[in-house]
């Protein structure tokens, strides 16, 4: 299977360069804190990055540490609240997630990023409608190919690992395996619509589609698929 790596490198360097060297050695300042998580942040991104997620996690902790310190001192500050909700979602904690990027939304309404893996934790939720409604929102605020045809990548991942699971379910359980396959096609079909040429994509929402009796689902991205 794939490996899973961070969907976004967040980096932070704008926010970084607003104080001086000599105001971040001071202790407890919010500034220095948020740098040492950063810093932190960037190395669970490199263990990450190598496939050690338990080094990685333990990095991200670090991180979550220093900037809860800094949140209780200044949680105005520029990137902070973002920065933790990133480590909340490497860390796989989306109910945190949610709360930290909804909190870095209501700052900066624009943070394309933040509202691509805000809707990322909400399909790790279970709630693939509120997640297609930030996808597309993230999509709105940044329309770069890369960033784009990344998140459609990333979709696509996640649904494979929700059919993976209902495959499972599925055969001890028939109805709660098809809530997962549902969930799972919703989130294919956004995947497909951010990267519309991907045929192996309209494919397996057809499937997904003939076996939930959706036939014109099934039959529409069946005829995509063969293009």
């Amino acid at each position: 299977t794939m490996k899973s790596l961070p969907l976004f490198g967040f980096i932070f360097i704008s926010a970084l360069t607003t104080f001086s060297s000599a105001k971040a050695q001071q202790q407890g300042n919010p500034d220095s804190l948020f740098s040492q998580g950063v810093g932190f942040m960037n190395d669970a991104g490199d263990w990450s990055a190598k496939g050690n997620t338990l080094r990685a996690n333990e990095y991200y902790q670090k991180a979550i540490d220093k900037f809860s310190v800094a949140i209780q001192i200044n949680d105005k500050l520029q990137g902070l609240t973002a920065a933790m909700a990133h480590c909340y979602f490497e860390t796989k904690q989306y109910k945190a997630s949610v709360y930290w990027y909804q909190e870095a939304l209501a700052q900066d309404s624009s943070l394309a990023k933040a509202l691509a893996e805000l809707g990322l934790s909400y399909i790790y939720l279970g709630d693939a409608d509120t997640a297609v409604h930030y996808i597309r929102m993230a999509v709105l605020h940044d329309g770069n190919e890369m960033f784009v045809k990344g998140l459609s990548a990333k979709l696509v991942e996640i649904a494979e690992g929700i059919q993976g699971k209902a495959n499972i379910l599925s055969k001890k359980d028939l109805e709660p395996g098809n809530d997962l396959y549902r969930i799972a096609m919703k989130v294919l079909i956004e995947a497909f619509e951010l990267d519309p040429y991907r045929n192996e994509v309209a494919k397996n929402i057809s499937d997904l589609g003939f076996r939930l009796n959706d036939y014109d689902i099934a039959s529409k991205y069946l005829q995509y698929s063969v293009r």
